[in-house]
């Protein structure tokens, strides 16, 4: 068994408010989460409007397809303009 674990960190620029940001935030982990069948989360306690971290997890038997299926959760943020990757970090355990 394999556990893929993705850490993406965030920035929502159209955010203007903490409001803004929950809701921009709160969309993404829904699309993601019914698309991709991941369990995703966000992480990080700041409050700042503009930045946040968020965690996928992805549970197989294939660490390839667990790779796959992280790597396209990437790809779709990138391409969805609700958010902009600073920076993210595939790891297996």
């Amino acid at each position: 068994m394999v556990i893929g674990l993705l850490l993406l960190e965030l920035q929502i620029p159209d955010a203007q408010t903490l409001k803004q940001r929950r809701m921009v935030v709160n969309s993404l982990k829904d699309k993601i989460h019914n698309k991709f069948n991941v369990s995703i989360s966000e992480i990080s306690e700041e409050l700042l409007r503009n930045r946040c971290t968020m965690a996928a997890t992805h549970v197989s038997n294939q660490k390839t397809f667990s790779n796959r299926i992280l790597s396209k959760i990437v790809d779709y943020i990138e391409g969805s303009r609700k958010a902009i990757i600073e920076d993210y970090s595939i790891t297996f355990l």
